[in-house]
């Protein structure tokens, strides 16, 4: 006796499901691997951001911090010394002085972020890689990031505070502290980013 096997094949309609679900599946992998990538990637970024604006706060604190020490050593240095260009001009770059004395430099100017001494360069030098702005020839490889700091005075009525601007200063109110203003940012994928970050330095000694 001959056995028959069912030898029924696919129909054309359920190839055709089958190729589809498979590129479905392949398309919403795919999807997944660029939104992960992306999001990878723009971390990394704000999280460079808020670090080049950290390092300005801390940069400052130093700062303030030094003349404290000089001025209980005797020297007659005021407690701002530093933090504030001429002609009371508060808006910044920082400078690492990678070729001299390694210490960080706040130079003053009428800098907006369209400014290209507000370009952010990496280099590494010493092998401490670091993130540099510079006023004349760079060195380094530039970044899409830009970096503005503003160093504005608080000022102290005896009842209130008030910050104010490049161009003015505290007049007869007593000067009791700065806010510090990092504005940093950066272009990727085509689009513009804008970190901003806050803090507040009192001369509370």
């Amino acid at each position: 006796m001959i056995k028959r096997h069912n030898q029924k094949g696919f129909s054309l309609l359920e190839v055709v499901v089958a190729i589809f679900v498979i590129m479905v599946g392949l398309v919403a992998g795919l999807v997944l691997i660029y939104s992960s990538t992306k999001a990878a990637g723009s971390s990394k970024s704000e999280l460079l951001a808020s670090n080049l604006a950290r390092e300005v706060i801390e940069v400052v604190r130093n700062e303030r911090d030094s003349n404290w020490l000089e001025i209980d050593s005797g020297v007659d240095v005021e407690w701002d010394a530093g933090l504030q260009g001429a002609g009371n001009i508060y808006e910044a770059i920082l400078h690492f002085n990678d070729t001299g004395d390694m210490g960080w430099t706040i130079n003053y100017g009428n800098y907006t972020l369209a400014s290209p001494e507000t370009i952010v360069y990496y280099n590494d030098p010493t092998g401490a890689k670091v993130y540099n702005q510079y006023i004349g020839i760079p060195s380094g490889i530039a970044t899409s990031f830009r970096r503005l700091i503003s160093t504005n005075p608080i000022c102290y009525d005896g009842v209130n505070e008030t910050i104010v601007i490049s161009g003015l200063d505290c007049g007869l109110n007593k000067k009791i502290g700065l806010q510090i203003l990092v504005t940093v940012q950066w272009d990727e994928q085509g689009n513009t980013h804008i970190y901003n970050h806050e803090d507040r330095l009192y001369n509370w000694k």
